[in-house]
């Protein structure tokens, strides 16, 4: 029984399976940072429920992304489309920008700098909601 497992589990060692899982997996984490864990982190440092409140529209994005996303897929980016094509060139932008964003969100003091945690937690979810729209092709 414990082989035929091992046997099974050996399709993800495969280099192809691990690139989808790790493109998988940063796809969903700007989701799940902006929504349930933020209003955590918020709550934690002493955020009054008022702000925490507002800070839930900063998943609009995803709720909206079929509106915006089909035409930024026609948007040729200067130089990388015509190195990596354009699927690769926007998945290449949206994960750096999906980088500086949540490092600058998590570099913030939401007790002490509410509008520089907004800037980073409204920045998060178009690029994540764009990221998770290039994963899903």
């Amino acid at each position: 029984m414990a082989r035929r497992w091992l046997e099974a589990a050996a399709v993800y060692r495969e280099p192809r399976i691990l690139a989808i899982f790790f493109l998988g997996f940063s796809s969903g984490l700007p989701r799940l940072l902006t929504l349930s864990t933020l209003a955590w982190w918020l709550a934690t440092q002493g955020v009054d429920l008022t702000t925490i409140g507002l800070f839930a529209l900063v998943g609009l994005p995803y709720s909206v992304k079929f509106l915006w996303a089909p035409a930024a897929d026609h948007v040729p980016i200067p130089l990388l489309t015509r190195w990596f094509g354009r699927r690769r060139s926007w998945a290449l932008v949206t994960q750096a920008a999906l980088m500086v964003t949540i490092l600058c969100l998590g570099s913030t003091d939401p007790a002490h700098q509410v509008m520089a945690t907004a800037a980073g937690a409204r920045s998060t979810p178009p690029t994540g909601a764009h990221r998770a729209r290039q994963a899903a092709r």
